[in-house]
């Protein structure tokens, strides 16, 4: 009986760790998303005002300030 016990914690344990170490898909190498959190987050309240949920299949980039730099 220790085995099998022994065997379920192992594994919760690696499943746990895999599932904590792995990077959102939105967040680039900075950390940074290059998405429009602000429209995203407007549309997804106005959403659930409705009622509604939102899918977003191609969501809206950010856009970037080609002047940012000088």
């Amino acid at each position: 009986m220790n085995t099998k016990r022994l065997v379920a914690i192992t594994a919760g344990l690696l499943l746990v760790s895999g599932c904590a170490s792995m990077k959102s898909p939105i967040e680039n190498d900075r950390g940074m998303s290059p998405y429009d959190a602000e429209y995203v987050g407007a549309v997804n309240a106005t959403a659930r005002e409705r009622g509604t949920h939102v899918i977003w299949i191609n969501p809206p980039r950010a856009k970037v300030d080609d002047n940012a730099g000088e």
